[in-house]
């Protein structure tokens, strides 16, 4: 489900991380902001100044991502991708495990089109997490 852009959401961010980027020294500007951000003068003016009512450009998306990383998709109105989530639950190296092990399974076809998992399914979800070092832990309610 695509979250919607909430401009006042972004202002408030965006206005949080030019004080922060500032750090008390008033004399830094907003187009010393926008330097630092890699976006032009006018665009950042453009948030600061509360006059933006919809997402900003793929760019900005982008270089703000880049600047801020996992902080910044919700004030942008952005699902972060599975992989970005993973990586801020657990350390870089277990994500890519975690990911390569969730691909096998999923393309090794184990518990397609059932509701549940077998116990033979669950034995070869086990045998592919161990063997990209993941472990795993069977949780019954």
């Amino acid at each position: 489900m695509a979250k919607e852009f909430e401009a006042k959401k972004f202002i408030s961010w965006i206005k949080l991380k030019f004080q922060e980027f500032q750090g008390g020294n008033i004399r830094l500007k907003g187009t010393d902001f926008a330097r630092y951000l890699g976006r032009p003068s006018q665009t950042v003016s453009y948030w600061l100044l509360e006059k933006i009512t919809q997402r900003p450009d793929d760019e900005s998306c982008n270089l703000l991502i880049e600047k801020y990383g996992f902080e910044a998709y919700d004030p942008l109105g952005l699902e972060p991708p599975f992989d970005v989530v993973l990586k801020e639950l657990v350390s870089e190296s277990e994500a890519f495990a975690l990911i390569a092990a969730i691909s096998e399974i999923r393309d090794s076809g184990i518990n397609k089109g059932k509701s549940m998992a077998t116990p033979e399914d669950f034995s070869k979800i086990k045998e592919i997490f161990s063997k990209h070092g993941v472990s795993f832990k069977e949780i019954i309610e």
